[in-house]
């Protein structure tokens, strides 16, 4: 799942190199390509492998296409029960968007979805956008303001050390900022805890910063300048569409040649000279087998997918993934004396309140809210208080309720409600997951043929699901041309 406050996307993956996309004509050898998985991940593979000429068959163990991608509309509404918006961070996302078919439909969010709001004392505070801001703001101490300059002058870590995002942003920024930005952040995203998350796979961007310029604010500077000087700087958009995220993947499954086979999890693949791939039920769809394969599973379901007689990734059920509740409210909006003036608001653990934060949808993007009203999209669970998350839906709905009078100055009741329990929300990318990612790889190399990707294994936004595709179709198409 995508979570609102999402930091630039950039592959969890640094060891890999960049390369060219593979090119979009039918090559002399059509293959046939197998894609386990049709969550964004594997419909983007499944679509771009299709492109280059070969043909391709996608297995879907559920009754739907998109992964956790769920766009509900109802009663005026419009829930994302999921993601909530796309964060395109470079040129090449937004031309894959167009490239599918996507690109006139596709609508920015608000100018005012660039104000994100923090809770401290007890109250939600805007988030400085500039260096005065931030000299001016209430939401950090003057001994935080000061340490910062601090981070300039900072030892880097060893190369190739682990560390938690905790430690790292201990040692480099302070408690304060840790709590005050880092632990509410990390509670958006992963709803995670950065004193378990890896800096070097979880925000592999962070890591790179003080690896390749010792300090994260001269690489973010040095950065800055190079993409000026090579002409590649792009303007950070937030998207969606008119009828919500699940518009992707359904435009995908469209666009494929071969229906999706749907409610068909696929239980086993065997190299036999090819490919074969069995089904839960035991069928062989396919006795002629397959050329390639392109697994993007799940963690629990990849961790089940016997490979060659065994289920050679089991490990990757012991990644965490903690439960998260999204729980959608409707209010007339003379209920709320917030403006509700930019994304919304996060939580920092250390405040009394025990959501993860909220996000003004109706404040977002347009049509999310009849006339007169507002949708607030609310978040609660997490490593932070798993066992909130499984509580029965009133009671969730009475501790929202709780701290959106405290936090908003709610009054009354809502109009709306919608409540998804994900009972298995957001992967963990914890210390230690240098392992895991290593497994995969040896996999890989030990099957030619076979690529493995996901939201356990590229990243868990919907850019890193992108870009994710897209290695996966220029790794299983770079095979195929072998």
């Amino acid at each position: 799942m995508d979570w609102p406050f999402r930091a630039k996307p950039s592959s969890p993956r640094p060891s890999l190199p960049s390369c060219r996309e593979p090119p979009i004509y039918p090559t002399k050898t059509m293959a046939y390509v197998v894609v386990i998985g049709a969550g964004l991940t594997g419909l983007g593979a499944a679509w771009r492998i299709q492109q280059a000429g070969h043909r391709v068959a996608v297995f879907e163990g559920t009754d739907q296409v998109g992964g956790n991608i769920h766009s509900v509309r109802t009663d005026g509404y419009l829930v994302e029960e999921g993601p909530n918006t796309i964060q395109l961070a470079n040129a090449e996302n937004e031309a894959w968007l167009r490239e599918i078919g996507l690109g006139s439909t596709m609508i920015d969010a608000d100018p005012r979805a660039a104000k994100r709001y923090l809770v401290r004392h007890g109250r939600p505070i805007a988030v400085p956008g500039s260096a005065l801001g931030f000299m001016r703001t209430s939401l950090f101490s003057w001994k935080a303001k000061l340490r910062l300059v601090g981070e300039l002058f900072a030892r880097k870590a060893p190369e190739g050390t682990d560390e938690s995002l905790a430690t790292f942003v201990r040692r480099r920024l302070g408690q304060e900022m840790l709590d005050y930005t880092i632990n509410p952040f990390v509670g958006g995203v992963y709803a995670g805890d950065p004193a378990h998350l890896s800096v070097r796979y979880g925000f592999p961007k962070l890591y790179r910063l003080e690896q390749n310029h010792r300090s994260m604010i001269l690489g973010s500077m040095a950065l800055r300048r190079e993409r000026k000087r090579a002409g590649t700087s792009y303007k950070v958009r937030l998207v969606s569409f008119p009828d919500g995220l699940q518009t992707l993947p359904e435009r995908l499954a469209s666009n494929l040649r071969a229906p999706v086979r749907l409610s068909t999890p696929v239980s086993e693949i065997q190299y036999k000279g090819r490919w074969m791939v069995r089904t839960a039920d035991g069928a062989n769809p396919e006795p002629d087998g397959f050329d390639a394969v392109v697994v993007a599973l799940p963690a629990t379901a990849l961790s089940r997918l016997s490979i060659n007689g065994t289920p050679r990734l089991a490990a990757m059920d012991e990644i965490k993934h903690p439960p998260v509740v999204t729980y959608a409210m409707g209010f007339a909006r003379d209920q709320i004396t917030h403006p509700l003036d930019g994304f919304g608001a996060l939580v920092p653990s250390v405040e009394p309140f025990r959501i993860l934060g909220t996000l003004f949808s109706s404040s977002l993007f347009p049509n999310r809210a009849p006339d007169g009203h507002v949708l607030l999209t609310n978040f609660i669970g997490g490593t932070r208080a798993p066992d909130l998350a499984l509580l029965p839906p009133d009671e969730i709905r009475s501790i929202i309720l709780e701290d959106l009078h405290r936090l908003l100055g709610l009054r009354g009741e809502p109009v709306f409600e919608h409540h998804r329990l994900w009972p298995r929300a957001i992967p963990q990318y914890e210390v230690g997951y240098g392992q895991t990612l290593a497994a995969m790889q040896a996999v890989e190399s030990q099957n030619p043929g076979l690529q493995i990707g996901g939201n356990s294994r590229d990243g868990i936004s919907l850019s890193y699901c992108i870009e994710g595709s897209r290695r996966l179709a220029r790794e299983t198409i770079g095979y195929l041309g072998r």
